[in-house]
């Protein structure tokens, strides 16, 4: 007995074991395995575009398009397209559109004689028509019959509802003028605790923990960026003004940046006419592990947990 205890014992412990090393693995995957992305861009009075992203070696695709003024979307799974389907929704339309014209060409039955739909709602309305008009004849008469003897009761309830009116406007100008020094004071109270936040938060900045915690979130804020941008990009830009001194005007403001894109970039200036036309394309990739990896340092850091906590308090 203590044998076969020991043997399911172990074979259980082997399944959990690779159940834990599938879980593992399928994380592993998922963190460091690449996000690829490509994209070009143009505008010529029309904008255009197209995405394409996939994930572990094009097993899932994902492509978006922008034409004239249409966005389409195409996802794919072993190459099979997931989203989206057009023949199910087809043949779901078809049906519906059968079972609409089935019910619109059933006509109304009264035992074994068919009737129009279109006489039945005439009559309908004809007796509503007449029932309507008799209400309002009975109401009009009534009316005729009230308003003669009631004509100075209603003129003295008039009257009294305007003094009413006037009492109720005095009493509350009354009451206003009265609050008026307690929300002086309210707002006085208001600006001096508003003023001794602001003098808390400027001390706060000053702090060395608090700027040892801004330059580090500087720091992976700048990685975080460059890890998302695109490792290849090249494109041009086609513009030019009826007036050739603000084209130059721009081109030398635009030439402020070349030692940033001058290999991937390209300006063409025209000094003749307004025009404007661009192009780009380029490719790049995401790590999802980098982003846990720079949450992680953020989280791990004694200077930002403190920073944190001092801000909840300031702002309560």
């Amino acid at each position: 007995m203590v044998y076969w205890l020991l043997l399911i014992l172990k074979i259980i412990g082997i399944l959990v074991l690779v159940l834990i090393g599938l879980l593992l693995a399928i994380l592993f995957i998922v963190l460091y395995a690449p996000i690829r992305y490509q994209f070009f861009a143009s505008y010529d009075q029309v904008i255009d575009a197209d995405v394409k992203v996939t994930w572990l070696a094009h097993i899932i695709s994902c492509r978006i398009t922008y034409h004239e003024n249409q966005v389409q979307y195409r996802v794919r799974i072993f190459g099979i397209s997931v989203y989206p389907k057009k023949k199910k929704e087809t043949l779901q339309l078809r049906k519906r559109k059968k079972t609409k014209k089935e019910r619109e060409n059933i006509p109304g039955t009264i035992g074994h004689l068919t009737v129009p739909s279109s006489s039945k709602k005439e009559d309908d309305i004809e007796i509503k028509k007449s029932e309507e008009n008799i209400e309002k004849e009975q109401v009009i008469e009534n009316n005729q019959k009230e308003e003669e003897p009631s004509v100075p009761i209603e003129e003295k309830r008039k009257k009294k509802k305007k003094r009413r009116k006037k009492k109720r406007w005095f009493s509350r100008m009354k009451q206003t003028i009265q609050t008026i020094p307690k929300k002086i004071k309210r707002c006085l109270n208001n600006i001096e605790q508003i003023k001794v936040k602001i003098r808390k938060c400027v001390d706060f900045y000053k702090e060395e923990m608090t700027q040892k915690a801004i330059t580090l979130v500087k720091k992976l804020v700048k990685k975080l960026v460059l890890h998302t941008l695109p490792r290849k990009f090249c494109g041009k830009i086609v513009f030019g003004t009826s007036d050739p001194a603000l084209t130059g005007k721009i081109l030398g403001i635009l030439s402020i940046g070349i030692p940033i894109y001058k290999d991937t970039l390209q300006l063409y200036p025209v000094f003749d006419e307004s025009v404007f036309r661009f192009e780009g394309k380029g490719k790049g990739k995401i790590q999802l592990g980098y982003y846990v990896y720079l949450a992680f340092c953020v989280f791990i850091n004694k200077d930002i947990r403190y920073v944190i906590k001092k801000a909840k308090k300031i702002l309560k």
